[in-house]
């Protein structure tokens, strides 16, 4: 009859080769994503010694070449923060802010996205709810990472239409945001989204860059205490809600002095 320590150390074989299994497939598949956009810019680099080329060819090789740097660069920070961030208190990293006004600045920034990837023929939609300038106690920074990571996703699976921003106001301790889309990704973004596995979900789909960021998005809205859900937008686009805990800031109480001077 075989030691429970005997056991133990086949379990904890049996786990470290899954581990290692999973990471081995992960690491395959950002391989070969970087050996294909490199490929692609080398051979964009190489045409552009063309000089046959108009300046007009010419910078839209450029603007390609940029546009796939930044493609690995984001996937590089993601991946990152996904699997090596540290654990941070959110609670810590709170602020006062309005919640109207919260996500203008990030309207501005996916405008430019808009224009620098290529995608004028995408519609960005500010849809914001409610109007009143109502000030709440929110983990900013947080929010706006979540965000990047689901319209990153919505504008890879996205070639014309509209992607559209906003936020509902549950009551008065929650916030529920979301992105919507018109775009062609939505049982891709739903497997992402309700799977534990990466690896498994990467079997599946094999779009390393969506992947993480959903899984980086889920990560940051568990972390705030979150949770997140997809629907069915038309024929293939996808509707992402995360709700979080906010705080609203009290309105300061009538003083004491005005009550007995109204009696």
């Amino acid at each position: 009859m075989r030691s429970l320590k005997h056991l133990n150390n086949e379990n904890d074989t049996s786990s470290i080769i899954d581990v290692n299994d999973k990471y081995t497939s992960i690491m395959s598949s950002i391989s070969h994503e970087i050996r294909t956009q490199m490929n692609s810019i080398v051979s964009l680099a190489f045409l552009l010694k063309d000089n046959s080329l108009d300046e007009t060819k010419k910078n839209d090789l450029v603007n390609h070449i940029n546009l796939i740097s930044k493609h690995l660069i984001t996937l590089f920070e993601n991946f990152a923060e996904l699997e090596c961030g540290a654990n941070k208190n959110i609670k810590e990293e709170e602020e006062k802010c309005s919640a109207s006004n919260l996500l203008v600045p990030l309207f501005d920034e996916f405008r430019a996205h808009l224009i620098t990837d290529g995608k004028q023929r995408i519609e960005l939609i500010n849809e914001i709810q409610n109007t009143n300038l109502y000030q709440v106690i929110i983990n900013k920074t947080n929010v706006y990472k979540i965000f990047r990571c689901l319209f990153f996703n919505a504008l890879h699976n996205t070639e014309f239409g509209y992607i559209k921003i906003g936020f509902n106001k549950k009551n008065n301790e929650y916030l529920t945001f979301y992105v919507r889309d018109s775009g062609s990704g939505y049982e891709k973004t739903k497997e992402f989204i309700d799977s534990k596995d990466i690896k498994s979900s990467l079997e599946q789909f094999n779009d390393l860059y969506a992947a993480v960021n959903i899984f980086l998005a889920k990560k940051l809205i568990y972390a705030s205490h979150g949770v997140v859900e997809i629907n069915n937008n038309g024929a293939n686009g996808s509707e992402v809600y995360f709700t979080i805990p906010v705080k609203n800031i009290d309105k300061p109480k009538p003083s004491i002095f005005k009550f007995l001077n109204s009696m």
